[in-house]
């Protein structure tokens, strides 16, 4: 149930009762209490607490937040933090992210987003040593109408994987991706992309590099289709060849959610005046990001 304080408070309350009637298994409770945020209509924020004893205990936390800090500048966080017991067996897990998106409310030719995300668990067996695993992921995406005709778009991420076995010592992988993709559009209708991308492990000497060229038409504002072709490139250590090289033509369907969904309050003249003035390319709220 949902109780509402005032306008920008509200809170959450719930509780559930579980009889068994048959069988090994026993009767379980489960309560949850929580409350959200709305000072005003740029932020929001919620916490959320969870119990239940169903097969052992478990407790959950959640708290975000949202908000648009100016006219062109959004962000999102997020953390959740559980612990549990079941069957003689501990697991305590942490979850978080934050991002954060620059696109000016003038003009769609710019746009930035940042985010990192951040996972953990740790399992404890009866009488082990714990398993462990953790995550964490940092990217940048960006995209920049050079010119009314020219797109460019890139992307970088890096990600630091880690695990422990209670018969394996804990080992950390670092991994890094990079992506740049142009576009140019030579009619309302058609338009032209080449992109590269690289994945390097630096641990393993391992790395992939891929090329590719595309021609893709807009069936609808929202609706692309294209084909094109990759050129794939793998190096390993010690010249070994594991890693599969798959080369050749592709086919690829890609649409946009602005239109649907009214992200950041795109304007939705430009897309229906897209056809009516093929002279003039179509801005950037009329062409989806790769």
């Amino acid at each position: 149930n949902t109780l509402p304080v005032t306008k920008q408070l509200s809170l959450e309350a719930g509780f559930e009762r579980g009889f068994h009637l048959l069988g090994p298994n026993q009767s379980f409770n489960s309560v949850t209490a929580g409350f959200g945020w709305t000072p005003n209509s740029d932020f929001r924020a919620s916490a959320r607490y969870e119990y239940r004893d169903r097969g052992g205990v478990g407790k959950l936390f959640t708290v975000g937040a949202a908000g648009r800090l100016t006219s062109g500048i959004t962000a999102l966080s997020r953390f959740q933090l559980s612990r549990g017991s079941f069957e003689g067996r501990s697991t305590a897990s942490t979850e978080g992210m934050a991002a954060l998106a620059i696109r000016p409310l003038e003009s769609d030719r710019f746009g930035l987003l940042f985010s990192y995300e951040h996972r953990s668990m740790t399992q404890t067996p009866l009488r082990l040593s714990p398993t462990r695993d953790r995550l964490d992921s940092l990217s940048t995406d960006a995209y920049h109408q050079l010119t009314r005709r020219l797109e460019l778009y890139g992307h970088f991420a890096l990600r630091l994987t880690a695990n422990g076995q209670p018969d394996l010592p804990f080992v950390s992988t670092t991994s890094y991706l990079a992506q740049a993709r142009a576009q140019y559009l030579m009619t309302s209708r058609l338009d032209w992309a080449i992109e590269t991308r690289l994945l390097f492990q630096p641990s393993s000497h391992t790395s992939r590099t891929t090329y590719a060229t595309e021609l893709g038409f807009w069936v609808l504002p929202d609706l692309r289709v294209a084909g094109g072709y990759n050129f794939t490139g793998a190096q390993e250590p010690a010249g070994s060849n594991v890693l599969p090289r798959r080369r050749g033509f592709y086919f690829t369907i890609s649409t946009k959610l602005s239109h649907l969904f009214d992200l950041f309050g795109t304007s939705t003249e430009g897309l229906a005046t897209k056809y009516s003035q093929t002279s003039t390319p179509p801005d950037k709220s009329e062409v989806k990001k790769n």
